[in-house]
């Protein structure tokens, strides 16, 4: 969607007063570019030196402009658009959460929003204008529009999708182990940004650093992952087991180690309900058979 058939009317009247009050900063930038061939950052307008522009139109650049951009809830989003041969040009950031009623955030390097998290970066030499949006909220989610203020105007589109980190132990939440077995715990993260650690607690206390545990873990963007590994389980090792990446809320699991006897009382146990359901089966076959039977003599 590279462009819209309404007009931003209310912008244009914006960026001309700005063009007309700063008419005479505009002038002098100009006079004195000659002297000094780097931009002033203090001003929304840039002049390169004569022949440096480049030839033609302003062009957006597509493949070097942000299309889908997706950030941790709390997270700075960054929205990119570069633009050829626009230096002469002023640059506004709208978000399109109202398409009938565009919201202006910015004009060139001016924020017109009231909300303090929005923030404008302009970089002269890569041609790039970026929107920035401190601690990310979910509610943040949605279109975001740069434009030219070329007649007609152009314009380019990026999404924002503002995601809640999420951090699960696969398995059951309750995992009998027998004395002597070994066992992995796997906590996975998934956040666009990775976290800055995993710790494990174990009965709510920080997993003590010694033989019996050991811990991997890989922090990526996208997803993340840690395990503790226990090679020879023991009866110290019962009890809750739980994942705190930085980013998300944590996940937990319990292991209940089991003795020899204990286990073979369950395992016996679980042999008997067995036999039980065996038999109950076989008492209906028997009695389906009976009735058949006696079905067919009286027949």
């Amino acid at each position: 969607m590279r462009g819209r058939p309404w007009h931003h009317n209310c912008h244009y009247i914006t960026i001309a007063t700005l063009v007309v009050s700063h008419w005479g900063v505009c002038l002098e930038q100009k006079n004195s570019a000659s002297a000094s061939p780097t931009p002033s950052i203090d001003s929304d307008y840039y002049f390169l030196e004569d022949g440096n522009e480049g030839d033609g139109p302003p062009t957006i650049m597509y493949n070097m402009s942000s299309t889908n951009v997706s950030v941790s809830r709390g997270g700075r989003a960054h929205l990119h658009c570069t633009i050829h041969n626009a230096l002469r040009k002023t640059i506004s950031w709208v978000r399109l959460k109202n398409m009938s009623n565009p919201g202006l955030l910015t004009v060139g390097q001016f924020v017109f929003s009231q909300d303090r998290r929005i923030g404008v970066n302009i970089d002269p030499a890569t041609q790039q204008w970026s929107l920035t949006i401190m601690t990310a909220g979910l509610d943040d989610s949605g279109w975001y529009e740069c434009q030219v203020n070329t007649v007609p105007h152009i314009s380019h589109q990026v999404y924002l999708n503002v995601i809640e980190p999420s951090c699960s132990i696969s398995g059951e939440k309750s995992v009998y182990l027998n004395v002597g077995s070994s066992h992995s715990i796997n906590c996975t993260v998934v956040s666009p940004e990775p976290p800055h650690h995993i710790f494990w607690y174990f009965n709510h206390q920080p997993l003590p650093h010694n033989v019996d545990w050991v811990v991997s873990s890989l922090l990526n963007a996208n997803s993340s992952w840690s395990v503790v590994r226990v090679g020879k389980v023991r009866l110290k090792h019962s009890g809750t087991y739980e994942c705190r990446p930085s980013n998300s809320v944590p996940d937990s699991v319990n292991l209940i180690v089991l003795d020899g006897e204990l286990h073979a009382a369950m395992q016996s146990n679980s042999a008997d309900q067995k036999y039980s359901r065996k038999a109950k089966l076989l008492m209906v076959n028997l009695m389906a058979i009976y009735f058949v039977l006696k079905s067919a003599s009286s027949d």
